[in-house]
């Protein structure tokens, strides 16, 4: 059935006249007379009544015409999906938020994604970062936010792209008994014999490796227990067992009772964050992630060399309390 045909029938059906149909069309009333003829051919009944003076529809026609309205309807609305789906705006986008950034840059850039292609299908989930990589790799995901710098000792990885996003600050949990907790700011000097709680090296080698190298150099934290998540990190230093060290936007999301967040003194120690994509995956769902991250990267460069702005202080920045003192 040739749907071209099909919509020159139902120009006709609605004007009822075979010389403001072509106008509409813009074709020749020849060729319009023709496509019409060759439908009734095809179905061999006749689907106009031509007079000298009107064209009416047949009972034949009648059914044509709704019935026609209804299947260009669908193809019109076929062509619109399948134009979307190679523009990224529906398809599935499976993709890994990193762990330890399940809110913050990542999450922005994911809902201008959701705004600008509602009909996108996202399988998201959260994962450590050295397993995200090994899933992309493995083909089971389409991209990952991940806690940067990456160590990548599989040659696969070298097709893997990576975008950076940002960063940002790290902060130290300490019990709120601890002497430190009378700073408003920790020095990383202050650390060196401390009794760490940490999470697994494991999983992001890269991130641990340059975290750790920020805040103790060339010498090695005292660590002293690991922990599955920042929520057990942080329940281990509210008994005492030691003191721990996350990102600021998990401090903010995790707060436990009897832990004490400080900031470290300038320089701070940063945490980075990258975006991570196989080069040789053609997803147009992609190919729009990547858009839209590269768009937020740019916008924020630009604020940062344009805003003189002071960053706002953060509830646990500030001169310690009396119930953040220890007791005598």
């Amino acid at each position: 059935m040739n749907l071209r045909r099909l919509r020159y029938f139902v120009v006709v059906a609605e004007e009822l006249h075979f010389g403001r149909a072509a106008q509409r069309l813009h074709v020749a009333q020849p060729a319009l007379t023709q496509n019409v003829q060759a439908l009734e051919a095809e179905f061999n009944v006749e689907l106009l009544a031509r007079s000298s003076r009107r064209v009416e529809l047949t009972e034949a026609g009648a059914v044509l015409f709704v019935e026609a309205q209804r299947l260009l309807e669908m193809a019109d609305q076929v062509r619109h999906r399948m134009h979307a789906f190679v523009l990224g705006r529906e398809g599935t986008l499976r993709l890994n938020f990193a762990r330890s950034a399940a809110g913050g840059a990542s999450s922005e850039i994911v809902e201008t994604l959701r705004s600008e292609a509602p009909a996108l299908q996202l399988q998201i989930n959260s994962q450590y970062t050295a397993k995200s990589i090994e899933d992309l790799l493995d083909g089971k995901l389409d991209a990952a936010f991940v806690r940067a710098p990456l160590e990548l000792a599989d040659p696969a990885a070298q097709q893997l792209q990576v975008l950076p996003i940002g960063s940002e600050a790290l902060v130290v949990g300490l019990p709120r008994t601890h002497r430190l907790t009378r700073r408003q700011r920790i020095r990383t000097a202050d650390l060196v014999d401390e009794p760490i709680v940490t999470g697994s090296p494991d999983r992001a080698p890269g991130f641990y490796r340059m975290m750790f190298g920020q805040i103790w150099g060339d010498r090695s934290p005292r660590i002293v227990l690991h922990e599955p998540d920042e929520e057990h990190m942080l329940r281990a230093v509210a008994a005492g067992t030691g003191l721990t060290i996350l990102t600021e936007s998990r401090a903010k999301a995790i707060q436990v009772q009897g832990v004490a967040i400080r900031r470290f003194a300038a320089p701070e120690p940063r945490a980075g964050l990258a975006l991570v994509w196989s080069a040789s995956n053609s997803s147009t769902a992609l190919a729009m992630l990547v858009d839209v991250a590269q768009r937020f990267v740019s916008q924020h460069e630009l604020d940062a060399t344009t805003s003189a702005g002071i960053p706002s202080q953060p509830a646990w920045d500030r001169a310690p309390s009396a119930s953040d003192r220890p007791s005598s």
